[in-house]
């Protein structure tokens, strides 16, 4: 008999589903103002809704899942 189970592993995959399903019950919006030419940082964030634009601009609300997520996230992005 093989045997491929994997304590660390299993725990990993724990520990991201418990995440994923404690993120997906809280929301925190915040609303950002993002360069235009740095729209691709979005493809990273949970979108929900572009509000409006000007010439170099786009005003976004994202959801952040909670206020620590939130940092982590944002100190990520500035790369802090």
């Amino acid at each position: 008999m093989v045997n491929d189970f994997s304590l660390e592993d299993y725990w990993k995959e724990s520990r991201h589903s418990s995440v994923d399903a404690c993120a997906k019950n809280e929301d925190y919006l915040v609303k950002i103002k993002v360069l235009k030419r740095n729209a691709n940082i979005l493809s990273k964030l949970d979108v929900l809704t572009i509000q409006g634009e000007d010439e170099d601009h786009l005003i976004v609300t994202i959801n952040l899942n909670g206020y620590i997520p939130a940092m982590n996230a944002i100190m990520k992005l500035i790369e802090f």
